[in-house]
């Protein structure tokens, strides 16, 4: 084959052999550089609407008090949120304990 190596007479022999197999790796070896491709580009417009939302939202604008009052809220609304969940199980362990020590001492809490 022309003056070739022969390493290279083989690698031609073997690539011209099997077009079918050799024409599937060209494709996918192109796909695979479509996709980094892809993934990269995706990846720069993800970041830059991110940064557009984030400067959107104007966030050097928040004054102190604006801080102050979300923190209050936030926590105003942790300490219902908590307060309506611990409530009924605190009362139900109450209820659970008295009617155990009132089992010990043999009576009955309603009566």
């Amino acid at each position: 084959m022309f003056g070739l190596r022969p390493r290279w007479r083989k690698v031609l022999r073997d690539l011209w052999s099997s077009k079918t197999r050799t024409a599937l790796v060209v494709l996918l070896i192109a796909v695979g550089v479509f996709a980094i491709g892809a993934v990269a580009g995706s990846r720069q417009m993800i970041a830059t609407s991110i940064d557009a939302g984030y400067q959107a939202s104007n966030p050097a604008s928040a004054t102190r008090g604006d801080i102050v009052a979300m923190y209050l809220v936030t926590v105003l609304l942790y300490g219902a949120l908590s307060l309506f969940v611990v409530l009924p199980f605190g009362a139900l362990g109450a209820r659970l304990f008295a009617d155990f020590n009132a089992g010990l001492f043999n009576f009955d809490v309603l009566s």
